[in-house]
């Protein structure tokens, strides 16, 4: 890791410790009370306020309804409680909680008599309520359920309670600060409690693969996201959910469209051409992704990062598991909840691009402005001229330089009057971008018995799109159902569905396989002079060969809807076959349809060729997995204890297309619905893959004395995907773990409640490839065969190629778990290496080959790094709470033995080639090209550079007002050679931070996240800048620079000029190149979540919540685009150049306003 990575990691740990540090030593000492004649309570009160202790006794010891009179003056707490308690009591102040009780010795007067007499058969009950760390805790308060029974412990934490249920009660324990239990007493007469403070989660369940287990006892790397986290937030997807929530998980949406996916990576991209997603698991059911489900189902959310939870999954455990829990029923009444949420959503910023009279200014500079050098024989005046031109000096009388002429009576030689009120002005982004509307309603129904449970849940989300005529709407159902058939078997079943509908010519991902986003890249090319007009269409109509480039009618005239119905169902029987043996079998299938409904009007580019052209696509992906496990829990002796599991799984997957197509249509009223209509029918193709693997697994856990912890994980896969000689993998992992905090030598360190090593090694596959690749195959061909004809036939696609086998990723993982005053303050920490072996890369062979491509085992990628996660409760007072959670990571991605350079070309601009490069022993996602410092003033300039060719043209040629490259070889001609890397894709650190502020019933919810270090490919700039054609440019582009203008006779100023060294000339020669101008600063701060809710007074009825939330509010970034978090996915390049921007969809800021109630 580089040497600058600890320090911003140093400030993070440093400010979250000082912030609870400030908390804690902010409480004055001594205080001032004057009161007359209130209630001992109300002193209590006041003491906590001006203090900040909190007071815990027992109202059967203390009247706190008697009246007091205080009187004093900077006095201490002790002092003030001696004053209105007298001698009878005693006290105890531990963690700022004073615990105030009798004195033992207090006279037999002082006690309270008994208000009948004694049975003498009822047997009391003994013990001691302690810490996690086993230290006694004075005050707590036990009470015996159901009755008016009860007791506080003493200043050891010992207390005896009656026990008149003789021995088939339940004791009801609780003590401020703590988590309060029910322990069923079960014919017992000593019982030893042991609490769990609020703040603490080391008892929580954890969601594993396959299982599930306390949080204390994890050994692997498990970062988790509750439910509370989420229900705070208004939330639209999964990916809402988890953003800034979890070091080492990056997630960027692709661009704002409403629905669109994001691309989430776990500790980086782990391979180049075999696909880096991360496996989900939904209840159990393995999904490629989890784009559709409903937020509001969510119970829970884990994510397995390190080998010791991800290699249970084998070949699909190598990016990381998402483990998603969703909300089931529990016993008890009927629950009825209701959600309903709505708002406005906007652009949150705006690309600059020129008004109409920049543009004319740019436009006249471009196409009237014409250099030459001075004659050679005469450097007073120009070395050739041009009839129509006036032309002028670039420098004074007696200064070298050259000549410009002007065309002063040419377009735009008037561009000053573009500023007048009645010209045309039109901001064609401010046309296009709509504020729209959002509403999201959802329902549950749960509850149950002790036998059966159920929840239903519904939802409904529309979301307009922020481009006029286009939307999102996504409709949810589920149905979780668990049923006791008998005391020793249970039945579990999970359904659900989804259904969303994408309308609107938007993103490039969903436009047919239109290769970018023609609505945003016709928006930024149109010329604010040119009128906005709604109907150029009809006006049109009879003109031959008319083709519409106003972005209004290309989104209202194409046709693009693109529908996805999904439906899971999953069936489990667990049999509970003895005390320690489990058995699980279960049966997921479920279907995956898209259709895609697209007409191309033949006014438009991309169906003019055609004479309009009808695409339907219909897609279906159907899966079934059956597992069968077997389980064992159980003890040997007192204190070691056994977890195993083993088992095997069986899945088929069938997935299938059909595509339609016509052209050529007379009649385009009805666009793909009537697909009949059109002349030139095109072959229908129809494409089925199917592959099936068969899994065998086990797992072996180890607790001893639940301070050592061991795990051993084995998981063999054989996919059919592979030839014979590598059908199967097999992916082993070890993990340990020490609880240092159990060991005496720091049980007495109070401050540490909690504190634990882990370290993990182990391996884990990926098979995310196509199916057949190690079969040759054969492909269509458009040729011509005969040697002047072209016809359809097929070529021979690549080789055979049985050698083809599993990516493996192999991964160390250590890490710590530290938790501090009772767990408010905790602490976790990993360090990781990973590095996936055997890479999955497909080849261009040459054409002498007679192969088109081929796919290979290639190479290694290596990630290496830290990440770092703090929560800490800083306030809880009862009427007031502060929570803070943050988070950073550090990756760095390094390719290793992968042989030549990969170069990579996401064909997103025409011409420019290659923009990225893969390297050896360099970071994955690096852009490559030509490096500037400038723009070149003058001839004197051009001159001294030593530079004798630029990109093809001779010196000579280059006039000023073009760029300055740098010649990185020293050999005087810029060329592809002088191509270096400009940047890097990946940031340095990422991470997020959240603030939950609590103050009766309202609560105060911040989420900041923030990103440093990437670089960005803004591949929009390269036609917004070239200056060259009618279109539109960028707003910087209007301070480009252009020359002074001397009088040719007198050298006096005729016109000044700007030297700008950024920006250069418009109309110069054409740069079709990868350029360090192109790359901009990805960093940025995001203010992420705003959401303030008030909960109501319960009623008998049930609960009330209102909430206010604003979404992407601000956010700080020196980057021109509209977002900063981008990735346009071009051809399959989304890992490799994680960092481009091209005709992306603006980033929605949205405000929202609802309600949730419970009934």
């Amino acid at each position: 890791m580089p040497g600058n990575a600890p320090r911003p990691l140093l400030v993070f740990i440093l400010l979250c410790i000082m912030s609870f540090s400030a908390r804690a030593q902010a409480l004055p000492e001594k205080l001032s009370l004057q009161v007359r004649n209130v209630t001992l309570k109300e002193v209590f009160n006041q003491i906590t306020a001006k203090t900040g202790y909190d007071l815990f006794y027992s109202n059967q010891q203390i009247n706190d309804q008697q009246k007091v009179t205080v009187n004093m003056k900077d006095a201490t707490v002790q002092e003030v409680l001696k004053t209105v308690l007298g001698e009878k009591f005693t006290w105890r102040e531990k963690d700022k909680i004073i615990h105030i009780r009798k004195k033992e010795d207090a006279s037999p007067d002082s006690l309270p008599s008994p208000s009948k007499p004694i049975d003498s058969s009822i047997v009391s009950i003994k013990g001691k309520i302690t810490d996690l760390k086993g230290e006694g805790l004075p005050g707590a308060s036990i009470k015996l359920k159901g009755t008016d029974k009860g007791t506080v412990t003493n200043e050891n934490g010992v207390f005896s309670i009656p026990d008149p249920t003789r021995g088939k009660g339940t004791l009801e324990v609780s003590f401020i600060g703590f988590q309060s239990r029910e322990v069923l007493i079960k014919d017992r007469t000593v019982i030893n409690i042991n609490l769990t403070g609020e703040g603490s989660t080391l008892n929580d369940v954890v969601v594993i693969g396959y299982g599930s287990v306390r949080k204390k006892d994890v050994t692997a790397s498990v970062s988790s996201i509750n439910k509370e986290a989420m229900s705070e937030r208004t939330l639209f997807s999964l990916a809402d959910a988890m953003k800034g929530k979890a070091a080492g998980v990056q997630i960027t949406q692709n661009d704002g469209t409403p629905g669109s996916e994001s691309t989430i990576r776990i500790r980086g991209a782990s391979s180049i051409s075999g696909g880096s997603t991360p496996l989900y698991v939904i209840d159990g059911v393995m999904q490629d992704d989890a784009n559709n489900i409903n937020p509001g189902d969510i119970e829970s959310i884990e994510i397995l990062k390190d080998a010791s939870g991800t290699a249970i999954y084998g070949a699909r455990g190598a990016n990381g598991v998402i483990m998603i829990t969703t909300k089931t029923g529990k016993a008890g009444k009927t629950r009825l909840e209701l959600y309903a949420n709505t708002g406005f959503q906007k652009p949150g910023h705006l690309v600059g691009l020129m008004d109409a009279s920049q543009y004319a200014h740019a436009r006249f500079l471009a196409s009237s402005y014409t250099y030459t050098p001075a004659d050679a024989t005469d450097p007073n005046k120009p070395a050739a001229s041009l009839v129509g031109y006036t032309y002028y000096r670039d420098s004074p009388l007696g200064t070298p330089g050259g000549f410009w002429g002007v065309g002063t009576d040419n377009t735009y030689h008037d561009w000053q009057k573009y500023n007048s009120p009645d010209s045309i002005n039109t901001d064609w982004q401010n046309a296009m971008f709509q504020n729209s509307a959002i509403q999201e309603y959802r329902i549950n129904v749960s509850g149950g018995s002790k036998d059966t449970k159920f929840s239903f849940s519904g939802g409904y989300l529309d979301q307009g799109g922020l481009i006029v005529y286009s939307g999102y709407n996504r409709y949810n159902g589920r149905f979780n159902f668990q049923q006791k058939l008998a005391p020793s078997v249970n039945l579990t079943s999970n359904i659900s569905t989804s259904r969303t509908e994408i309308d609107g010519y938007i993103t490039g991902s969903m436009n047919g396989g239109v290769a970018s986003n023609n609505v945003i890249t016709s928006m930024f090319h149109q010329p604010p002079v040119k009128p906005l007009t709604f109907s150029d269409v009809e006006d049109n109509e009879g003109v031959d060969g008319y083709i519409t480039t106003n972005p209004y009618s290309l989104a209202q005239k194409v046709t693009n809807s693109r529908y996805n119905t999904e439906w899971i169902t999953r069936l489990a029987l667990d049999w509970t076959i003895s005390k320690n043996f489990t058995f699980r079998t279960t049966g997921n299938y479920s279907t995956n349809n898209t259709n895609t409904d697209a007409y191309y009007p033949k006014y438009t580019s991309a169906g003019a060729k055609f004479g309009g052209r009808a695409v339907l696509a219909r897609g279906a992906i159907t899966r079934f997995m059956n597992e069968n496990l077997l389980y064992y829990k159980g003890k040997v002796g007192k204190d070691h204890s056994f977890n195993v599991m083993g088992g095997a799984i069986f899945e088929t997957n069938k997935n299938s297309i059909i595509t339609a197509e016509n052209q050529h249509y007379d009649i385009e009223i009805l666009g793909p619905y009537g697909l009949g209509n059109g002349t030139v029918p095109v072959i229908p193709t129809y494409s089925i893959t199917k592959w099936a693997m068969a899994s065998f697994l086990g797992r072996a856990e180890y607790n001893y004395k639940e301070r050592y912890m061991a795990t051993l994980t084995m998981r063999g896969d054989g996919s059919s995907r592979f030839s014979r000689n590598n059908k199967w993998g097999y992916f082993p992992s070890a993990a340990v773990a020490w609880r240092a905090s159990e060991e005496k030598f720091l049980r007495n360190v109070h401050a540490v409640s909690n504190l634990k090593f882990r370290a993990s090694l182990g391996q884990s596959g990926n098979t995310s490839i196509p199916s057949y690749l190690t079969l040759s195959t054969i492909a269509n061909y458009f040729s011509p065969m005969d040697g002047t004809t072209p016809d359809y036939g097929v070529v021979v696609e690549r080789p055979e190629n049985a050698d083809l086998k599993w990516e493996t990723t192999t991964q160390f993982n250590g890490g710590v778990d530290l938790g501090l005053w009772n767990d408010q303050v905790s602490i976790t920490a990993d360090w990781y290496v990973k590095r996936t072996k055997d890479l999955l890369i497909r080849q261009v062979t040459p054409g002498y080959s007679g192969y088109r491509s081929s796919w290979t085992n290639l190479g290694s990628i290596q990630n290496s790094g830290l990440e770092v996660n703090v929560s800490a409760r800083l306030i809880t007072r009862k009427e007031f709470g502060w929570n803070i959670d943050a988070n950073i990571g550090f990756n760095r991605s390094k390719a290793i033995e992968i042989g030549p350079d990969l170069s990579l070309d996401p064909a997103v601009v025409s011409g420019i080639g290659t923009t990225a490069i893969i390297r050896n022993g360099q970071p994955i996602g690096q852009w490559f090209g030509y490096e500037t410092n400038g723009i070149f003033q003058n001839q004197a300039e051009i001159d001294a550079s030593g530079l004798t060719v630029i990109n093809g043209q001779a010196i000579s040629k280059i006039r000023p007002g073009t760029r300055k490259f740098i010649d990185q070889n020293g050999d005087k001609i810029i060329n592809a050679n002088d191509r270096v890397i400009l940047g890097q894709g990946q940031p340095a650190f990422s991470g997020g931070l959240t603030n939950t502020f609590r103050y009766k019933g309202f609560d105060l919810n911040i989420v900041v996240q923030y990103s440093y270090g990437n670089k960005l490919y803004n591949a929009n700039r390269v036609a917004l800048e070239a200056g060259r054609s009618d279109n539109n440019m960028s707003s910087g582009s209007a301070s480009s620079w252009w020359p002074s203008l001397y009088d040719m006779n007198s050298g006096a100023l005729v016109e000044k000029g700007n030297p700008n060294n950024t920006y250069r000339m418009p109309g110069s020669p054409e740069e079709l190149l990868m350029l360090s101008d192109w790359i901009e600063d990805g960093s940025f701060v995001r203010l992420s979540d705003v959401t303030l809710s008030y909960d109501f007074p319960a009623r008998r009825w049930g609960a009330f919540t209102l909430f206010l939330s604003g979404k992407n509010l601000l956010i700080s970034t020196k980057y021109s685009g509209y977002d900063p978090e981008v990735n346009t996915r071009q051809g399959g390049f989304g890992d490799l150049m994680p960092s481009l921007d091209f005709a992306s969809y603006p980033r929605s800021r949205v405000f929202s306003f609802g309600f949730k109630a419970q009934f």
